[in-house]
């Protein structure tokens, strides 16, 4: 049985599939640079106003590496079955309502917990976009898609320390999060 060719019409509307994949994609890498760099910058705010000793700030910081580090094989191997879109949107979910904690937090206690809320849900963004690109994008084509995705991060970092720092001195060190959630709902 013969296959039918591709039209211009469905090499275009394959292209534009392909680039708001990529484009989503970049926007969950943003978005877990965001949430490491600033916080980094805003954490000796954090640390004065809740204060923290040395100690107890290292789990602040600890607080999201660790279920981050943790959930990422989880997140690969449960993508197989649930749908890595899915998944994503998920962990994006996740990610939001510990953004939305870390807002709410009046004490300690609930800053470090939606830290580690933001953690396990960004904990799927690598493993996932990593399958995603190289389930959608042609083999010729994943070097470079991959090259693009994977700049998101150290580029991010180049600019938002910057950014945080005049949020942080401007409005407080809850002011780095309303941003995250505008790239969440991206």
């Amino acid at each position: 049985m013969a296959h039918p060719q591709p039209t211009p019409a469905d090499s275009t509307a394959r292209e534009e599939s392909q680039s708001r994949i990529l484009i989503g994609l970049i926007a969950l890498s943003v978005m877990t640079g965001m949430t490491h760099h600033m916080f980094g910058v805003a954490l000796p705010t954090i640390r004065r106003d809740f204060a923290m000793d040395a100690d107890t700030a290292a789990w602040a910081v600890m607080a999201y590496t660790l279920p981050f580090i943790a959930f990422m094989p989880l997140y690969g191997r449960v993508g197989d079955g649930l749908g890595k879109r899915r998944l994503l949107l998920v962990g994006t979910a996740i990610f939001l309502v510990g953004t939305a904690v870390i807002l709410s937090a009046s004490n300690l206690l609930l800053l470090i917990l939606g830290r580690a809320i933001q953690g396990a849900g960004t904990a799927g963004f690598v493993p996932l976009s990593i399958a995603i690109l190289s389930e959608r994008f042609p083999s010729g084509e994943r070097g470079r898609v991959m090259g693009v995705w994977n700049s998101a991060v150290p580029l991010t970092g180049l600019s938002v320390p910057y950014v945080a720092g005049l949020l942080v001195d401007r409005w407080g060190w809850w002011a780095i999060f309303p941003p995250l959630l505008v790239v969440g709902v991206i």
